[in-house]
């Protein structure tokens, strides 16, 4: 979720969060985030991205200018680590796209 001043230009402005509930616990938890993604979803129309269920296959639809294949099948059971380093290696293959 981005806040109501997320991508103006003054200072602190540029933040987000992230929340989540544990399937595993139940407990809650969140970050606050600065970098350019706040600004860029409030910049594309959106106020936050909410995701809920569980996928029964492989699915990335946000990234769909980037993945190809919404299934997205060799992302799957990776860790973040992993999973952070194979999609900023595919994004940054794609032939034109910066």
């Amino acid at each position: 979720m981005t806040g109501p001043l997320t991508g103006q230009q003054l200072d602190s402005t540029a933040r987000w969060t992230v929340g989540s509930k544990s399937p595993l616990t139940g407990f809650w938890g969140d970050a606050n985030i600065g970098g350019f993604f706040g600004a860029e979803l409030k910049f594309a129309g959106y106020d936050g991205i909410v995701i809920t269920g569980a996928a029964a296959k492989p699915y990335t639809s946000i990234l769909r200018r980037y993945c190809r294949n919404p299934r997205c099948r060799k992302y799957w059971g990776r860790d973040v680590y992993e999973t952070t380093d194979a999609l900023t290696a595919d994004v940054k293959a794609i032939p034109g796209d910066r």
